[in-house]
């Protein structure tokens, strides 16, 4: 409720006053409420210079306020976006080793080349960051997207890839990186993959499925810190729910019926992956 009420009153007319002298930026006023008397200071500009610039002010119109309107938001593709042939998931693959990541590594042990050349030629970790993950089709404007959902298949996971998990060359405008690069898309999923497991998700498993994750996250810490005596420190993480299947195989465009609640067509991609070596 509004602290206050006020009951409409119709406006009153407004009388201006004209001074028959032109005013300038200092104003005297009388004890007495009297009209201001224009007080005029010695200076380079002579009266009717001054007259003419406040008239000019005096019809020009203020200056509009700032929207704080929310932005547009992005329409709804109509078509499959177009994933990047460096990542996309191809049936079959075509080439098993293209891809060898596991998801368990940092990704800068990648080493990705351009085939479109002959021979072909390595791609830097600035290439990648300047190259889009995912552009919209063609018939939907084809600008690269700005934000991307990653999913697994059957498994609680949710990652969302922003612009800048990796940063941009430098040098590089803002406005030129406004949108997921492929450099991106491997750093986030990556350090997507090391977030903590969700304790109110690990409360809602059944007892045999906390078990297993348990069992998975206490290897993966085992294999970091071997010599390590008494308990382990709190290990689930993420990548814990892949278990042996850590291989990155690509990603490719959500169905309707894969995407999570609130995610529009377009917007998701699944992850796929396979049993790492």
């Amino acid at each position: 409720m509004y602290p206050y009420y006020l009951t409409y009153m119709a406006p009153q007319p407004m009388f201006v006053w004209y001074p028959s002298v032109p005013p300038s930026p200092a104003w005297s006023f009388s004890s007495q409420g009297s009209l201001p008397t224009p007080i005029l200071h010695p200076g380079t500009h002579s009266p009717s210079s001054n007259s003419d610039d406040l008239d000019k002010r005096a019809r020009s119109p203020p200056p509009k306020p700032k929207s704080h309107a929310p932005v547009a938001e992005t329409p709804a593709l109509r078509y499959p976006p177009r994933v990047n042939p460096l990542i996309v998931h191809a049936h079959p693959a075509a080439d098993p080793s293209r891809l060898n990541w596991d998801l368990y590594h940092h990704p800068d042990t990648l080493h990705l080349t351009d085939e479109r050349h002959i021979p072909s030629i390595p791609l830097s970790w600035d290439d990648l960051a300047t190259i889009p993950a995912v552009c919209a089709a063609f018939r939907d404007g084809g600008y690269p997207l700005h934000s991307l959902t990653l999913v697994f298949r059957f498994l609680p996971l949710q990652i969302e890839v922003k612009p800048g998990a990796h940063p941009p060359p430098k040098g590089t405008p803002p406005e030129d990186h406004d949108h997921v690069s492929v450099a991106d898309l491997f750093v986030g999923l990556y350090n997507g993959l090391r977030a903590h497991v969700d304790p109110r998700l690990f409360a809602r498993m059944s007892g045999p499925q906390q078990t297993t994750l348990w069992h998975t996250g206490a290897r993966r810490v085992k294999a970091l810190v071997e010599d390590q005596q008494g308990p382990l420190p709190y290990p689930l993480r993420q990548i814990d729910f892949l278990r042996r299947r850590r291989r990155f195989l690509g990603i490719r465009v959500a169905e309707k019926e894969e995407l999570p609640a609130g995610k529009r067509y377009g917007e998701v991609f699944v992850v796929e992956v396979g049993a790492s070596g």
